[in-house]
């Protein structure tokens, strides 16, 4: 079996997960998974999932992340600030 390499999270990751939590919201961290997995999986206000790739500004997906969100059927976002994590939690998708 291979190692896992560490995964490496954006300068950001942690301010916006922390700033999640903080609201009393649950925000798992699922930045080591890898294979193009989003780096956050919440609830948002009404219990539903929404995913999150945290990516700075001008940051970019990788090939495995593009493939990941073509095939996601549910609300998956790409967030740079914890304002816009946090925007996205109060919505409710139908």
């Amino acid at each position: 079996m291979t190692p896992r390499r560490a995964a490496r999270t954006d300068n950001n990751h942690a301010e916006i997960r922390d700033a999640i939590r903080a609201t009393g919201r649950y925000c798992h961290d699922c930045s080591a998974y890898g294979n193009g997995f989003p780096d956050l999986l919440c609830f948002n206000d009404y219990m539903q999932v929404v995913l999150f790739e945290v990516k700075p500004i001008g940051g970019r997906l990788t090939e495995a992340e593009l493939k990941f969100h073509a095939s996601y059927p549910g609300p998956l976002f790409i967030v740079r600030t914890a304002e816009m994590a946090l925007e996205y939690l109060g919505m409710r998708w139908e």
